[in-house]
């Protein structure tokens, strides 16, 4: 990480540090060059009750000076022994730093030693710079995860949960802690019968030898139920009759047969192609064919037979004289029991569809309409009546040319011998209609010059030139990959070569070559440097004739575009963006400019970083709780002035964070609800209906109606903005909604469309009716409910379900929040100003809302009860300031960045 980014990552905790002794650090800063004499007086006369001021101005007058100052700065702070021993602090903030290792190749935070399956955030600081083990213990189990070792086992060679006796196919669970320790079976008796479930087993069975369920006479085809309990411990076979038919299901079976070696349905006169509920109950035991005749025929469903019949060696339906291309409706009832031939003449034309045939002749076996002269590439229907009895030849004439279609030739023809079309002198590739009449009865060549070049259209040609064997058209210089427009009709009757230099680069499409060039053997756009991956566009007309390569460096790196290269670099052999510690799984822009120089390693941790892909990034909810009406009688209406203030920055912030802003106004306990449970799961507005909840969306510039139904994307924001009372918020019907509960309803579940997303809540709402005494100011609000008691609601154990969540309340329990009536609540505004300061240098959200506890408890003013202040006040009112809190249960980092 570069020395800028390392000294802006961690500038609040230093400014801490440094400001307990600024002037030793302000000195020292001086004597370095750091600072100029001017910037040195002016920070050494500036007055202020606060020392830690000096160093913000020191700190950030360096971070303006740039990357090497920051470097000089960093130097300083890790080598000077004064400052070392003055701020021993600094070691434990800049560990993670040090100058040797900025400009040094050996890894940072990737010791050798890691072990590939322990997330990275389970390494101590120290072992990220040792090659010692840890969590790497090499009895550590593969396929037990990691929470189940104890811290001491992480670093010990002693077996923990790693038992040598585990049974593969028992879960963990079911071994008792002892057992995991030890070397004795523990349900892994080896009796165990393979398919059987453990839970078959009784307690005892799993520690003895003796078979349980295992009966080796157990059937491999009957399910486990169908067995007696005392079976499962026989050797007796129990429905595992050796007679047992594959065939037949077992409930074919009556429970006597099932212990017998009698067959019962298993006659084997059993027809293989005959289903079973066609056998009578008598058949079933019975060795006398039913249904069997050895007469049926293959083709003939068994449908079509009498019962008689499957029961009579007589063929029915069965001639033999059948035709196997006429279907069996075809067939009169009387000829199926006859041998005399029906619709079976033996002179019927395989080409010609049976209804050609008339019925007198499907029993006769004299030809009728197989002429032996029929011609095979003449449709049947040229033939007259007349002919299709005759052996005289109709259209068969043996001249009949072979790629002339039928209807060119004249009907006398079709019957002569005379060659009508058939000169021998056509040429094969030239299309019939370009030949005159005359021609096609003349041996005198047309168009058929033997100098016609094979790819040079016809239409090329002149007409003299038809009929010539000069050849036109026909330079055997043409180069086949030049389109023959580009010749120039002098040329195409010369042996110069035109447009074929012999250097074209065949890479080159033709038009990037100048006239003359395509003269001349001298190379044009086609230097040998050309770099393959780059495209022809990107060199200059000067390189195009030169071997000096061009955005040819051999130190691009492949998985680099061309475009990060600046133009300097593509001459130069000196790597650029080609650091070897770049991770493989990062983008290259998520690296800083400086560190693509580097050695050093920058953000090479796996899975650090929440992933925020997404468009847009996720949904900003805002339930914005403004007025909370009165009843008229002991209970006022009370109006939280500036929280429309507060709604529109949110608005204006995280839209340009890439999310999309929604917000639901004046909502009682129940519809905050209803809104928080519909956007926990799939955004299904329908709903909200039935409670009158609206939602509004934010545009830029206000909030209106929603244009479509919102989706969920990377991450989610949801802002309550109300009263509130220790561990709740107050809706306008004044009723308490527990904070506890919002969090809650968003854990994670197996369909959650939030499920490992980050999910940040900020509450803006008191906590309580308490103040802090601080000097007097006018003019602010408290978001608390002056007529609501406190709720108590015991804290919930946190579980895995509850992960991701970053929780950040206005205020600690017991204590007011504070708002102004016009420029809203201390707490949202400052979120809002160090969200756009800090998000564009990705800083990580926790840092950013540190900063924001800061900012808010350097803030001090008065609270002004409506009432008269008396006595009965006590600590409602009075000089206060306000301590932000943040709670969360984030796995990783989670860096917003704008999105416009």
């Amino acid at each position: 990480m570069a020395a800028y980014d390392i000294l802006r990552s961690n500038k609040t905790s230093i400014e801490e540090t440094l400001g307990s002794k600024y002037r030793l650090i302000l000195n020292k800063a001086y004597l370095k060059d750091l600072i100029t004499s001017r910037e040195y007086k002016k920070l050494e006369s500036i007055n202020k009750l606060d020392a830690e001021d000096h160093v913000v101005e020191l700190v950030d007058s360096i971070l303006d000076k740039g990357e090497g100052n920051c470097q000089l700065f960093l130097d300083l702070l890790q080598t000077d022994e004064a400052i070392q021993e003055t701020y021993p602090e600094l070691k434990n903030i800049l560990e993670y730093y040090t100058p040797t290792h900025l400009y040094s190749t050996t890894p940072q935070h990737t010791s050798t030693v890691l072990h590939p399956n322990t997330p990275l955030q389970y390494y101590t600081p120290t072992y990220l710079y040792s090659t010692t083990p840890q969590h790497t213990s090499t009895v550590l189990h593969p396929n037990i995860p990691l929470q189940y070792y104890t811290p001491t086992h992480l670093y010990s060679t002693t077996p923990q949960h790693t038992s040598t006796v585990l049974h593969p196919n028992t879960p963990r669970q079911y071994y008792t802690p002892t057992y995991l320790y030890s070397t004795t079976p523990q349900h892994t008796s080896t009796v165990l019968h393979p398919n059987i479930p453990l839970q078959y087993y009784t307690p005892t069975y799993l520690y003895s030898t003796t078979p349980q369920h295992t009966s080796t006479v157990l059937h491999p085809n009957i399910p486990l139920q169908y067995y007696t309990p005392t079976h499962l411990y026989s050797t007796t076979p129990q429905h595992t009759s050796t007679v047992l038919h594959p065939n037949t299901p077992l409930q074919y079976y009556s429970p006597t047969h099932l212990y017998s070696t009698t067959p019962q349905h298993t006659s084997t006169v059993l027809h293989p192609n005959i289903p079973l509920q066609y056998y009578t109950p008598t058949y079933l035991y019975s060795t006398t064919p039913q249904h069997t005749s050895t007469l049926l025929h293959p083709n003939i469903p068994l449908h079509s037979y009498t019962p008689t019949y499957l029961y009579s060696t007589t063929p029915q339906h069965t001639s033999t004289v059948l035709h196997p291309n006429i279907p069996l409706h075809s067939y009169t009832p009387t000829y199926l029991y006859s041998t005399t031939p029906q619709h079976t003449s033996t002179v019927l034309h395989p080409n010609i569809p049976l209804q050609y045939y008339t019925p007198t002749y499907l029993y006769s076996t004299t030809p009728q309409h197989t002429s032996t002269l029929l011609h095979p590439n003449i449709p049947l229907q040229y033939y007259t009546p007349t002919y299709l009895y005759s052996t005289t030849p109709q259209h068969t004439s043996t001249l009949l040319h072979p790629n002339i279609p039928l209807q060119y030739y004249t009907p006398t023809y079709l019957y002569s011998t005379t060659p009508q079309h058939t000169s021998t002198l056509l040429h094969p590739n030239i299309p019939l209609q370009y030949y005159t009449p005359t021609y096609l009865y003349t041996p005198t060549p047309q168009h058929t010059s033997t100098v016609l070049h094979p790819n040079i259209p016809l239409q090329y040609y002149t007409p003299t030139y038809l009929y010539t064997p000069t050849p036109q058209h026909t330079s055997t210089l043409l180069h086949p990959n030049i389109p023959l427009q580009y010749y120039t009709p002098t040329y195409l009757y010369t042996p110069t070569p035109q447009h074929t230099s012999t250097v074209l680069h065949p890479n080159i499409p033709l038009q990037y070559y100048t006239p003359t060039y395509l003269y001349t053997p001298t190379p044009q756009h086609t230097s040998t440097v050309l770099h393959p991956n780059i495209p022809l566009q990107y060199y200059t007309p000067t390189y195009l004739y030169t071997p000096t390569p061009q955005h040819t460096s051999t130190v691009l790196h492949p998985n680099i575009p061309l475009q990060y290269y600046t133009p300097t670099y593509l001459y130069t052999p000196t790597p650029q963006h080609t650091s070897t510690l770049l991770h493989p799984n990062i983008p290259l822009q998520h690296y800083t400019p400086t560190y693509l120089y580097s050695t050093t390693p920058q953000h090479t941790s796996t899975g650090d970083q929440y992933e925020l892909k997404s468009q847009p990034t996720g949904l900003c909810l805002i339930i914005n709780n403004e007025t909370f009406p009165g009843d008229g009688k002991k209970i006022p209406e009370n109006v939280r002035r500036g929280t429309d203030k507060d709604a529109g920055r949110l608005g204006q912030v995280f839209s340009w964070l890439g999310f999309r802003v929604l917000m639901c106004k004046d909502q009682t306990k129940v519809q905050m609800e209803r809104a928080l449970e519909c956007f926990a799961s799939q955004c299904d507005l329908s709903q909200l209906q039935e409670f009158k909840v609206k939602v509004k969306e934010w545009t830029g510039s206000g909030w209106t109606d929603l244009r479509e139904a919102p989706r969920h994307g990377d991450a989610f924001i949801c802002c309550v903005l109300s009263h509130g009372s220790k561990g709740v918020v107050l809706g306008v019907d004044r009723q308490p909604l527990p904070i506890k509960q919002i969090k809650r309803t968003f854990m994670a579940t197996p369909h959650s469309p939030l499920t490992a997303k980050p999910k940040v809540f900020l509450i803006q709402a008191c906590q309580g009716g308490q103040v802090h005494p601080k000097v007097v100011l006018k003019g602010l609000q408290a978001d608390g409910s002056r007529s609501t008691r406190p709720t108590d609601y015991s804290h919930s154990k946190f579980i895995p379900q509850e992960a991701d969540f970053l929780v950040h309340c206005s205020t600690i329990e017991d204590y007011f929040s504070l708002r102004h009536p016009t420029e809203g609540s201390w707490f949202i505004q400052s979120v809002c100003k160090q969200l756009e300061e800090r998000c564009d240098g990705k800083e990580e959200i926790e840092v950013i809302l540190r900063r924001v506890n800061k900012e808010v408890a350097r803030k001090d003013s008065v609270l002004r009860c409506d009432l008269k202040c008396g006595p009965s006040c006590g600590a409602r009112c009075g000089p206060t300031t306000q301590m932000p809190a943040i709670w969360h249960t984030l796995r990783k980092r989670l860096v917003l960045t704008p999105r416009n």
